[in-house]
């Protein structure tokens, strides 16, 4: 059988796709054998080394880029012996993320623990700014505080907010704009904010009924908020704040009644907003045959200009699936993270199972091109010993940066959790899969 030209380099491409996102574990052995810190796998650079201590419980990354290029990650980091005695913890890279400092204590407390995420942010002079909540053994009441590290030492911590049992603060998302600090969270399923200008903190303002806040300023100062909001399902929900978190715009939904959303990030370019989250179908969805849950997708849309109208966003109510794998993703997805790169692609990289592959969370993205529904799939190289999940993305001069939650060990009890690095070198213009899209109606 003789094959044409066309044909042979169409078998080409396809075996040259399969070479690039798979992973050669005998080479990643031989050259963490011989002492490299990073290891190739294109267009993969992978850091075998854990930012964490290694054989400890660390959990919830965040990651930031300063204007210098240096990376830094916050994270809570306990003991394998108890889900509760875990701190704040801090790490920066000067050099592209192959060696990392030892990771340094935010904040000791002997008689609270960190609930959530350790959030941060990078002024334009290097200061990193921190938010994160901690929950009192005793009392079991919560404290959402707030820290500086300037000159490579963290102030004492300033508290926000304060709630006895039974009121609950946790997922706080901090940003930093022209010497102002910005900071939402949920207190017992209600959005708060409030803000430090000119050295002092606003009092905590209600912006709705709702959980997961995620805050970004753009170029001009204004402030964009998206969040789920709890009715007969968890809906993805937009305001936007012209005055610091004075007063914000009415809300309005992105997305459809017949989607229950589980997880949501924002990204901006320009006045663009570039919104992903995560989303099962409430009617006639697949079911997870692990967990017998709702199979969870990424949803992706976004708003060119006006966004405070439900008229400007491109999808309307009606958001497009953005799937990773050649097949549908097999299993609940969780903590999507977005970016925005050169010519206004998204870039978006989240946790989740492949049905090829259905005993182990990995690392998935695309790079998505709004403009003719195409998109890249990426997987993160992993030798399936070990799960890979909640990773968090930036993006700078075409290298996308990353950090995520490794774990390793088949129950709670010996499970050891590390934060790892992993950066990725982005084309988005050599091959492109089609979306698979779901009718969300």
């Amino acid at each position: 059988m003789q094959l044409s030209k066309q044909g042979l380099g169409t078998i080409f491409l396809v075996l040259l796709s399969l070479v690039v996102l798979s992973i050669d574990r005998n080479a990643v052995d031989a050259e963490t054998e011989a002492g490299e810190t990073l290891v190739s796998s294109p267009p993969w650079m992978l850091n075998t080394d854990p930012i964490s201590e290694s054989g400890q419980k660390a959990s919830v990354p965040s990651l930031a880029i300063g204007a210098d290029g240096r990376l830094h990650t916050a994270f809570k980091q306990g003991t394998i012996l108890s889900a509760t005695a875990n701190e704040a913890y801090y790490s920066y890279s000067d050099d592209g993320g192959e060696t990392w400092i030892p990771p340094e204590r935010i904040f000791l407390d002997p008689f609270s623990f960190v609930v959530d995420k350790v959030d941060i942010a990078v002024a334009d002079n290097g200061d990193v700014h921190a938010s994160w909540v901690e929950k009192n053994n005793s009392t079991l009441g919560f404290t959402l505080y707030y820290a500086i590290r300037s000159n490579g030492t963290w102030s004492d911590p300033e508290i926000i907010e304060q709630e006895d049992s039974p009121s609950v603060i946790d997922q706080p998302s901090l940003i930093i704009s022209a010497g102002k600090v910005f900071v939402a969270w949920s207190n017992t399923s209600r959005i708060r904010f409030a803000s430090k200008i000119n050295n002092s903190w606003t009092a905590p303002i209600v912006i709705g009924r709702s959980e997961l806040p995620e805050l970004a300023v753009d170029n001009q100062g204004n402030l964009h908020l998206v969040y789920l909001e709890s009715r007969d399902t968890l809906v993805a929900r937009y305001s936007q704040s012209t005055d610091d978190g004075v007063t914000w715009s009415n809300d309005i939904g992105l997305s459809v009644s017949n989607l229950d959303v589980k997880d949501i990030d924002l990204a901006l370019n320009g006045s663009e907003v570039h919104v992903v989250y995560g989303a099962s179908l409430v009617l006639g969805g697949s079911i997870d045959p692990i967990s017998s849950t709702p199979i969870i997708d990424p949803y992706y849309t976004r708003c060119l200009a006006n966004c405070t109208s439900a008229a400007s966003w491109t999808d309307g109510v009606t958001a497009t699936t953005v799937q990773s794998g050649n097949a549908p993703a097999d299993a609940i997805l969780l903590v999507p993270s977005i970016e925005i790169i050169d010519q206004g692609e998204a870039l978006i990289f989240y946790h989740g199972v492949l049905q090829e592959n259905i005993n182990f969370e990995q690392v998935l993205g695309v790079c998505f091109q709004p403009a003719n529904s195409s998109s890249k799939k990426y997987n993160l190289p992993t030798s399936f010993t070990e799960r890979m999940v909640k990773p968090q993305i930036v993006y700078s001069n075409g290298v996308m940066h990353m950090v995520y939650e490794q774990v390793r060990g088949q129950t709670a009890s010996t499970d050891f959790q590390e934060i790892h690095y992993a950066r990725l070198d982005v084309s988005c213009y050599d091959q492109y899969f089609p979306v698979i899209s779901r009718d969300s109606s």
